[in-house]
């Protein structure tokens, strides 16, 4: 331990912070006994000192909302709710450690900011029920449940703002997003239609309702809609990168690679793009020599930037040193790409098997016309 961070408003009179060890033993790590919200800052310890695996740390405030707060901003005192600004309430407490790794670090790093985004989705539910018709506090607490995966409890929250507010576009697109993401394609389509018609230069717009499009078979549509938003955005690589996938559903590869190129300037540490034009110039019907090698060098950055655990990614790699006549390290990667954890009845599963033979008989896989 290395210091502490104690955070409250006006109404918080006292702070305690205590480490309880394994051993039963009682550690005070703060004792605020008159709190003055003008003493929120980092705290550190004369001395660092180790606190053993086991050791449960608790907090404590005590809040005053009487008239005999002197530093209360409200008089006569009124009702409070939890929140960030100075008139609201709150208690947080942050510690600073050292960890003794860094894959200690790694693993600290990663569960803190979920505790974190629980906490604030308890706060955002506590503010909507005292106040449910705030817009923007609708929509932050839907963002967190994305983040968490409860696609149902942010939709919700996303269908209670566009009650609220039916006639802003932002409304309708977060609505739409959400039913793409559940796959609930019809309404989606119906809110992005609905989100234009308010707003037509809405870019993002565009973009995921050529998502949604496609995901139901209208390529046409859908690359039309993907058009509309990289002319709006130019620079948008998941505009850019819908087109291009777009465009090679369609067969248009020439137009699709030139896009993918753009691509991969914007999204150099992305594997997605670099696969896909890597499988694109591999597999082309008659590729030139720099086409091969390009096409080489592209997917074996794309298993780089995958750690060589990504299937669809050795498969694309395969495909590129076949065309290389390099048909052994084919062959070889192809059954790598088997060994990897997936679906055995897969579709992915099936084509590499099918093109695991090509390579054993030398032969390379080239796309239709």
């Amino acid at each position: 331990m290395h210091g502490i961070h104690p955070h409250a408003h006006y109404l918080a009179q006292e702070v305690r912070a205590l480490a309880t060890l394994p051993d039963g033993t009682r550690r005070w790590l703060l004792y605020i006994r008159d709190w003055d919200a003008s003493w929120q800052d980092y705290y550190f310890y004369a001395e660092p000192f180790v606190l053993p695996r086991g050791t449960e740390l608790t907090m404590e405030f005590r809040f005053d909302n009487s008239a005999g707060n002197r530093r209360n901003p409200h008089f006569p005192p009124r009702r409070v709710t939890w929140g960030p600004r100075s008139s609201n309430t709150m208690g947080d407490l942050s510690i600073q450690v050292l960890a003794r790794s860094d894959s200690d670090r790694e693993i600290l790093a990663a569960d803190r900011r979920p505790l974190e985004m629980a906490e604030d989705i308890v706060g955002f539910e506590t503010v909507l029920d005292a106040e449910p018709g705030k817009v923007t506090v609708h929509d932050d607490v839907a963002r967190l449940y994305l983040l968490f995966g409860e696609v149902a409890k942010a939709l919700a929250h996303f269908r209670e703002s566009a009650r609220l507010e039916p006639d802003s576009p932002a409304a309708q697109y977060n609505v739409g997003t959400t039913l793409l993401r559940m796959g609930e394609l019809d309404e989606a389509v119906a809110r992005f239609e609905r989100a234009l018609r308010l707003d037509p230069d809405y870019a993002p717009v565009h973009n995921n309702l050529g998502a949604a499009l496609r995901s139901q078979g209208r390529l046409d549509e859908a690359t039309r809609r993907f058009r509309q938003a990289v002319r709006a955005r130019p620079d948008d690589e998941d505009a850019l990168y819908n087109l291009a996938s777009t465009l090679t559903l369609r067969g248009e590869f020439t137009e699709a690679i030139a896009l993918y190129r753009r691509v991969l300037a914007l999204l150099p540490d992305s594997p997605e793009p670099f696969a896909e034009l890597a499988w694109l110039l591999a597999t082309h019907p008659d590729p030139t020599p720099r086409d091969v090698q390009e096409a080489v060098s592209l997917a074996e950055h794309a298993a780089q930037l995958t750690s060589r655990r990504d299937a669809r990614v050795l498969n694309t790699l395969a495909a590129a040193h076949a065309a290389a006549g390099r048909f052994d390290e084919a062959a070889a990667t192809a059954r790598a790409a088997l060994a990897l954890p997936h679906d055995n009845g897969s579709d992915l599963a099936a084509t590499i098997r099918q093109l695991l033979d090509l390579y054993s008989e030398g032969r390379r896989y080239r796309r239709p016309r």
